[in-house]
Order: structure tokens, then sequence, then C-alpha cells
């Protein structure tokens, strides 16, 4: 509150009468002046945290005016208040805890409220800054933080005296505290003292509480004595004595013993002044910058290990490079964690690491497990992991590495090295550090000392030699001491000149292993190299091949990488190949150029290998190749001439079921195979059940089209008619039994041959009903000379039927013709079993493909397959499935299904890659024939009713559930069944793929039937 706008004095004495006020915020400036800037003469007490002044407080009517001559502390209403100021100790990492000492005293105070617990009227948290000279400017520092309590003053005498009762109690009380004080500090030390026999220390926070239960014990004694012999005893500091032995014995820390901080790594050289210098900035930034990550990048050879390591070991003492550095401090980090990563590192190999590092037992744990594991452990805590070497780009969060950066009082880093920059921004290093070549100073006192000659530079035929050599390789340390060790006692120029050509080459490669090139290891790493690329390109071929079964196609990209996986592979057994009695220089280093691009290749590969493919222009349909009669010819001739004229736009074929009618639309499809003429030719079955919404659907899937959930017939019609508006198409309806609104399924108008595109429209129907391309006359007769010709041979009738027509249903003027012909088939079976097997495939809808895994469950379920095992009925269903194909009752063909009987994709397959479940179909004449069978030859039609593939035109209120024994609803999209009461005569009902809720949906039934 201001107290230039209202009396503090009054507010104090608001919260005082009022027992659920809360704590104000006070001015540090009100607070001096009512202490008189914290003068001695205003003390009550000091402790170890902070002091206690009692304040000047005014009874004056006029608040803004301090009267000095008042009663001390007292307001109006007799209360008394009392000012506590916390001592603030600038340790290192001391202030966040006396701030959070300060917070959690406050906060205890404003939450508890009871007699015996001094009541909290107010705080102050106050922080002053000032400029202060730093590097050549100025810059705001905090100078001063000040920290106090305003307390409501107790008047009865002690708070000690009260709470902890007579002087000897408090004694007695004390010694007790202290021999449980001693106990525990005996058992810390004890664990302590175990614990390092298995590599592990004690912790920073035990070691704080040691020092601190040692000195509270050594003051707790002094106490004791001081009353025994009757000299400087105070109540008071007894029972403070005692709150510290209580405090002290509560707030031992949990953990005792951890890992040490840091392990120290041996360095077998010495640092060079420049790297001693590159150490340090590295230093700096780690500790005082706030990113979370570091990448240090240079080429193999530029001392990136030796400077990683140099920065471990820094922290061994906290403070710099030098372990006698007499300006210790406490290290930064709980723990530093180095370790190494391999070419074949992975998240698990590093997980290891940091479990063994941190003393944490391994439990073969799951990578996510131990990721949890790694993740809790190191959530409180301040580390710092060392990365060397890293090669590819590594998931952080995957390893269990809480959020990076610095968190609150924990700081988190990770410092990688890497041979290539852009793996550190593949990594996504928040600051990059590449490692500068040495002064050329220090590269030639280096080179000279590994040479052994000190006058190296000065001989007349090899000193320029030398100092060129030493100039290409400066920047590759790690080279100039292998090379000049190998170089010591060659006196020979052509020597040096040879070593200076390979060194201009190394610097071309520096991404590669260049110290290992004398060795040999190149040529292996080549090897493996070339091996992981080919199995790479292996493992993209066959997830190419497998997406041609669902339809994709390779991207651009990846086929390019395939060709250049190829011509790389070529190449590099060409090197690998080459016949060679020693690796040479020149050998090794074109081994090496070849090992970078290998690499690179296998970086470099696509993340995306397919795509869904583009609709054909027009898809290939089964048609058969068996010899047509002239009539047929000239009506197929005929028919791709309306198809070509401009001013046909719809053409109807349509004659009685069987004639050949699908197998001409067949035909015409096939025919424009390689041909421009149209960009989509779709082909399209309508059957009994065909409506808009299903036209709209197989037009969807034919040129693969993406509808919204929940879309209407309008909005579908839309997406079709943008699609092909602007394209030359040609739309061939099959089997079309009503009529059916073009525009509304979405193709654009008028049809025919404009000025821009081909848009015509082909179907073929039962009825001369509309415009009529061909005579009936024609197909009529050809039907019945069919019929007549083969009268008595429905096998060979149903044969020939299949060649010329392939799908078209028998009309009902035909049934006593047709029907009690093909019967001959259906009772030549040679089993009961087989004859009801094939009646259950007409519960399908027309002319859809079947799961054979779908037919087989139906059939078990029925009872009609009863063998001793699931393995034995699968082989019984297929021998049968065989059996039924072979009399040509059922088609075969190439659709594949999933386990849930949904359609993968159609495709030929060799004997190794048939699929489980395949495909068959019914032809709509035995169809027809079955359900006509199944209703007792037209005797009992209401005895199986198959409304399967409706969809939304269904009735459910139609049928009729108390004449009929089965029904067949399948694939109607039936959202519910019309309730019915009364009994039924209902033994079978098909209801798979509708929109139904079961176990509603069928309780009526169970009434019924019990």
């Amino acid at each position: 509150m201001d107290d230039s706008k209202c009396s503090s004095d009054d507010m104090l004495e608001c919260i005082l009468q009022d027992p659920h006020s809360m704590p104000r915020v006070m001015t540090l400036e009100y607070l001096k002046r009512i202490t008189d800037n914290f003068s001695d003469k205003r003390l009550l007490g000091e402790g170890g945290f902070g002091k206690v002044y009692k304040p000047y407080l005014s009874r004056n009517p006029y608040p803004c005016m301090l009267i000095l001559e008042c009663k001390q502390g007292e307001l109006e209403n007799g209360k008394m208040i009392a000012v506590k100021k916390f001592i603030i100790k600038r340790q290192l990492r001391n202030l966040d805890d006396q701030e959070m000492q300060f917070k959690n005293e406050v906060v205890a105070l404003m939450s508890l409220r009871h007699p015996n617990i001094v009541r909290c009227v107010g705080y102050c948290f106050e922080t002053s800054k000032k400029l202060v000279p730093c590097n050549g400017t100025f810059v705001l520092a905090e100078s001063q933080q000040e920290m106090l309590l305003c307390l409501e003053y107790l008047t009865m005498g002690s708070l000690d005296e009260r709470l902890q009762g007579t002087e000897e109690e408090i004694i007695m009380k004390i010694k007790e505290h202290v021999e449980k004080l001693r106990e525990k500090s005996r058992e810390v030390r004890d664990k302590i003292e175990l614990a390092k026999g298995n590599g592990m220390v004690a912790t920073n926070k035990i070691k704080t509480w040691l020092a601190r239960a040692d000195t509270i014990l050594s003051d707790a004694m002094a106490v004791c004595e001081s009353k025994q012999i009757g000299f400087n005893w105070d109540t008071r500091i007894a029972a403070a004595q005692l709150s510290q032995l209580r405090e002290c014995l509560s707030d031992q820390p949990r953990d005792i013993a951890q890992p040490p901080s840091v392990l120290h790594i041996d360095v077998h050289a010495a640092l060079l002044p420049s790297q001693v210098l590159f150490v340090e900035q590295a230093r700096q930034h780690i500790i005082e910058y706030t990113e979370g990550m570091i990448g240090i990048w240079g080429p193999v050879g530029v001392g990136k290990t030796l400077l990683l390591k140099a920065i471990n070991n820094s922290f061994e003492t906290g403070n710099s490079l030098n372990p006698s550095s007499s300006n210790r401090r406490d290290p930064p980090f709980d723990f530093v964690i180095y370790m190494t990563a391999l070419e074949d590192c992975s998240v698990q190999s590093i997980q290891s690491e940091i479990i063994q590092r941190l003393k944490m037992h391994d439990r073969g744990d799951s990578l996510t497990t131990q990721a949890t594991r790694i993740s809790k452990f190191l959530q409180d805590k301040s580390f710092l992991v060392l990365l060397d070497g890293l090669h590819y780009n590594l998931n952080l969060a995957e390893v269990g590495l809480p959020p990076l950066g610095n968190q609150g009082q924990s700081k988190r880093k990770v410092v990688i090295t890497t041979r290539s920059r852009s793996l550190c921004d593949q990594m996504r290093v928040n600051r990059t550090i590449n490692v500068p070549s040495l002064k050329i100073d220090e590269a030639l006192e280096l080179f000279q000392e590994c040479i052994g000659n000190d006058s190296l530079y000065s001989k007349p035929r090899i000193g320029a030699l030398a100092k060129d050599l030493v100039d290409q390789l400066r920047a590759l340390p790690s080279e100039l001491i292998r090379i000049g060790s190998a170089m010591r006692g060659k006196g020979e120029p052509g020597q040096w000149q040879n070593i200076i050509g390979v060194a201009k080459e190394l610097m071309h490669i520096k991404d590669q292993e260049a110290s290992s090139l004398t060795e040999g290891i190149v040529i292996t790493k080549l090897k493996q190299c070339l091996q992981n690329l080919r199995g790479r390109g292996n493992d993209v071929n066959h997830e190419i091949k497998l997406g041609k079964r669902e339809c994709k196609v390779a991207t651009n990209q990846i086929n390019n990488w395939l060709a250049s996986v190829d011509t790389n592979i070529s190449v590099g057994m060409v090197i690998c190949e080459s016949e060679q009695n020693e690796v040479n220089w020149d050998l090794s280093v074109i081994a090496a150029g070849m090992l970078r691009q290998l690499q690179e290749c296998l970086s470099g590969q696509p993340s995306v290998v397919t795509v869904e493919a583009l609709p054909p222009s027009v898809q290939e349909m089964p048609c058969s190749s068996t010899e047509q009669q002239p009539s047929r010819v000239e009506i197929f001739d005929e028919a791709m001439e309306y198809i070509t004229d401009s001013s046909v736009g719809v053409i109807g074929i349509w004659g009685l079921g069987g004639v050949g009618k699908t197998h001409l639309l067949t035909k015409i499809n096939n025919a424009f195979l390689g041909d421009s003429l149209f960009d989509h030719v779709i082909f399209i079955t309508a059957s009994k059940e065909g409506s808009v919404e299903k036209i709209q659907g197989e037009i969807g899937k034919k040129l693969k089209l993406e509808f919204p959930k929940g879309d209407d017939v309008k909005s579908r019609a839309n997406i079709i008619l943008d699609f092909l508006k602007t394209r030359n198409f040609l739309i061939l309806l099959d089997n079309v039994w009503n009529r059916i609104d073009l525009e509304a399924v979405g193709i654009p108008y008028p049809l025919g041959n404009g000025l821009q595109q081909r848009r015509k429209v082909v179907l073929t129907t039962r009825s001369k009903n509309g415009e009529t391309l061909f005579s009936s006359a024609g197909i009529e007769d050809l039907a019945k000379e069919l019929v007549e010709e083969l009268k008595g041979l429905p096998l060979a009738l149903v044969t020939v039927g299949r060649s010329c027509c392939g799908g078209d249903d028998q009309d009902l003027h035909m049934e006593n013709i047709v029907f009690r012909q093909l019967m001959f088939s259906y009772d030549s079976l040679r089993n009961d079993t087989l004859r009801e097997c094939l009646l259950t495939c007409s519960l399908w809808s027309e002319d859809d493909e079947i799961s054979t895994g779908d037919l087989i469950r139906c059939w078990i379920g029925l009872g009609l397959i009863d063998e001793c095992d699931i393995h034995g009925s699968y082989r019984k269903a297929q021998s049968l499935i065989g059996e039924l194909t072979a009399s040509c009752l059922l088609d075969s063909c190439d659709t594949v299904f999933d386990s849930d009987g949904c359609i993968l994709g159609r495709g030929r397959f060799t004997h190794q890659e048939m699929p489980i479940e395949v495909g068959v179909k019914m032809h709509n004449v035995i169809r027809d024939m079955a359900i006509w069978i199944s209703c007792g030859c037209s005797d009992n039609k209401d005895k199986w009713v198959v409304r399967a593939g409706v969809g939304a035109n269904l009735s459910t209120r139609t049928i009729p559930w108390s004449r009929a024994e089965c029904i067949s609803l399948m694939s109607s999209e039936i959202e519910e069944l019309h309730p019915f009461t009364g009994s039924t005569n209902l033994k079978r009902l098909y209801l798979p793929q509708n929109r139904l809720d079961m176990r509603g949906c069928l309780e009526p039934f169970r009434v019924s039937l019990s």
C-alpha cells in the first residue's frame, strides 16, 4: 500500500483486528522509517538467519506524520508488532536457497492460524541495482537485496517458554535430540564409506548437512554446559537451539551418495596455447550462456577429441584448466558425462553408457522404460553431456535427456563433436564452434618436435619442403604428429614432395579418417559401406514392390537415388577389386574419396519412397479371347463408330441378359489401351441396386478422388464435375436397370464432342427405354440360337455364356428356359454340402467380389464344415471352393483381401507371394438361379429374401419378417431395423457391413424367437 496516500499504522491495525486478513506487501522505505533504519537501539534479538527489531509506531491522527515519542511497536488497539530482517549470505549458490527459505517461511505463516504461532502481518522483498563498469562499458548489476517480515509481537512472555516448558524440560529435550542427531550423523557417514567402495561419493547436499549437524551439535552441547555451570544461560537461546536440532533431524537429504560429478580422462598430449584458449572459451559458453546444445565441428585430425577431454577435466576443479588453481568453486554441474559415439552408436548404446556412468541398475528394460528412468534421475539435476565423434543424427529425447537449457536452478547442457557442419544443423544445436587451425608457429614447433631435428627448417634441401608440408597440414594436428614421426630420418627431397602431394589430397577429403590411410582401414570401411548401400538399395526396391500392390509408384527422387546407388556401387567395386600388393597412398586417397561419396549417398536417401499413383487413363479389364461371331464384330465396329462420332453423347446398348452386353462393353474399354483419344476411360457396373451414390463412389475410386466424410450427393457431384469438366472422358455404365440422372452424378454437360472436350457415356441395359443404338432383334435371335444349340448341355452353356457376357443377370422371362437347364450343374454336384455352400454365395451383393475368408467363416458358422480343428476346416473349405470353381458355378478373381475382409489390391502372384484370402465372384445368372432354388423354384418367394448392397434406397419395413426363413441385408448402410412383433420363421439373418448397433437391433428377434 502507498504510504503517501494512507496510514500504514491504520493498515496494520485493520489486519490485526481481522483474523482472516492476509499479509500485505510492505515497502522497504516504510520499514526503514519505523525501525530508525534498523538501528541497534531497536534490536530485540538475532539468530542464524536474521535480526528482529521493535519499531516506533504512531498514534497520530494525521497518518502522514511520524511521531517518535510513542510507545514502541504498539498500535492504537494495543497490538504490537516486530520486524524481522533476514541476513543475506552471498555465497555462490546460497542466494537461491535463501530466497526459497524466505518464501517457505512467508507461505507457512500465511497458511497457518494458531494461538501458538506468530502471525505474519506483512512482508518485503526488494532488490536494488546500480551501474558498474564491465569490459569497457557499464552494466546494471544487483547491488543489494532485502528480505523482511512484519510479525505480531507476543506480549505474554517468551514463545519458547510457552511451547517448550521449563528450563529442565528444555535441557532434557536438547540432550535427547543431540543423541538422535549424533546417531543419524554416524549412520550417514557409514553409508558414505560403504558407497565409496562402489565408486560413489557423498552428495553436496549431504556434505552440507553433515557440516551443519556438526555445528548444531557443538552449539547444543555448549548450551547444556552453560546451564550446568550457570553461566550466561538464556532460555530463548536454548529454545532456538532445540528448534535447530529438530529442523536438522527432519531436513536430512534423501540422496546420500552419488557417482562422481566428473571422471578424470587421461590426456596423453599437452595442449598448445591456442588449444588452451579454445577450451577456456568453450567452457565459458557452456557455463554462462543459456543455450542447451553446443556443436564443435571440424575434420578428423583437428583435435576435437583432445579438446573435449580437456573440457571434461576442466570441471574437476570447477574453475579452470589448472587443477592447482587457488580460486576453487563448486562445480556448476552435478554430473559431467563423457561418452564416445561410435559409428554404429544408437539410442540403446548411449542409454547403456549413461546408466553405467550414473551407477543405475541395468535391468534390461525397453528403450522407452530406460529413457523414462534416465529422465527421472536427471530431472532435478544440473548435467553436462559430452558426446564425442557423433556421425549421425541422434534423438536425445529418445535417449531420455530432459529438455535442455537453463531450467530454473538447473543447467542442462549437451556438447557434441562431429566432422560435419550439417550434422550440427540436423541436431538443431544452439551454437556451433568450428575448431580453428593451429597457428603457424605452433604447427612448425609441433612438427619439428615429432621429427626430432631442431635444425629441420634450416636444411637447404628439405627445409622449405618441410615448411610447405606443415602449412598444408596445420589444420590437422594429429596428421602433423603422425606424418612427422613417419618422416623422421627421411632426407630425400623426392620423398618430401610425394608426401606433400598426398597432404594436398588429404585436405580435400579431410572429413574422412585420414589418419588411418596408411593402415588400410579405409579400404575395409569402403567395403562395409558398399555392403550397407547395397542392402539399403534392396530394401528400397522391396518397398517399391510392396507399394505396387497398393497402387503406389516410386517417386522421381527415389528413382534418381537408386540410379546413383548403382553407379556408386559399380565404381566402389572396381576400387575394392583393384589388384594391389599393398595399400599405397594413391589408392587410399581414391578409396577415401569414394567412401565419402558412398556415405553421402547413404545419408541422402529421400525419405519418401512411394506415392499414390495417378489413375490410369484406361484400366484393362479381363476379357475372353475366344473367336467372335461376325455379327458381334460388326456390332463392336458400329459402337466404336458412334463413340468417335461428334454428334453422339450417350450411347445405349440393350438386349436380354446373357447375350454378351458386358463382353462387348469390356472390349470397348480395352480398345482404348494406349490410345490418347480420352484422358479417362471409366468402366462401372451399375447392377440392380445402382444409384447415384453408388455411381459416384465408383467414379471416385477409379479417379482416386477424396470425398469428405459425411458429405452428400451434391457435394460429391461438385467434386466429380470440377475434375471432369476440363478433361476428355468416356464412361462405360454396365448393367443399368433404372434411370440414372447423370447430371446428379456430376458428369458435365453437354455430352458429345465439343470444341475442346470429348465427353461420352455408353450404357448397357435390358430395357429399350429412350435413345437406342441397336435393334433388339439381332441380339434376341442370337440368344435364342445359343440356348437352342446348347440345350441339354448346362455346363457348356455356362462356359460359353461366361466368355460371351462376363456378368449380366438373367431376365425373368428366361426363367423356365435357363434356370432349369442350369440346375443340371447344381444337381450334378457330388453332395448336399456343396449345394448348400453354393446357395450361401447368393447372399452377397450382385457383382460383389467375395473374400474367401468371409465365405469360409460363413460356412463354418452354418455347420456346413465341421472338421476336428480350424486348420482342417479351412483346408476343407478351400477344397470346396475349388470344386465350385471347376464346375463353373463360381469365378475366381485377382482381388486380394486382408484378414478383416478389406480389399488390399489386385494383381497376379507367384506361388510364394500368394495371399491367404483372395476373391471369388458369382455370375449374376448363377446367383439368380441360386436364389430361385432357395425359394423352392419360385414356389415360396418369401423364403429367401436377399437385399444385399441396396444401400440407402432400402426400406426394412417392406421385408416379410414373419414369413422369411433367411434374410440378407449385407452392405446396405442400414442404421436401424424396423421393429416387429409376433412370431417369425426366421432362421438366418445376415447384417455385415452396416451401421447398426448390433445389441439393440437384435433384441426384437430374441423376444420373437423366445
